[in-house]
């Protein structure tokens, strides 16, 4: 079983995780930011951006510096992702939060320990 040497490698077995639960088949990669900000100069723990034909979560290496932290914007942007091609990326209204909570719900129940056996690279 691959072992995740830090909050990256982390990130990367749970987004393969999720990748495997939820319809997040345009997420391509995670993309780490040293200090992720949005247009007004707001610090942001991350953000999910359109590439091409797929989208890419990044996070702030800044704004996420442990691991819980890390799975918890990362979950929090999946759910974002999962609701982009309804034209509801940046929305947090209930549909959101029924997305946010069955992620979640799922990494709590068995992700935690699923996503372990991901490779890390």
């Amino acid at each position: 079983m691959p072992k995740a040497r830090n909050r990256f490698e982390r990130a990367v077995q749970v987004l393969r995780w999720l990748k495997t639960e939820f319809p997040l088949d345009r997420v391509r990669r995670i993309e780490w930011i040293e200090d992720l900000r949005d247009e007004d100069g707001e610090q942001l723990c991350g953000r999910v951006v359109e590439r091409g034909k797929g989208l890419v979560i990044l996070m702030s290496e800044k704004s996420c510096p442990t691991i819980s932290t890390t799975i918890e914007t990362l979950l929090h942007e999946a759910a974002h992702a999962e609701l982009w091609d309804a034209g509801l990326g940046y929305y947090h209204g209930d549909r959101y939060w029924v997305h946010f909570g069955r992620m979640s719900d799922a990494y709590e129940h068995h992700g935690f320990s699923d996503s372990r056996t991901f490779e890390v690279d």
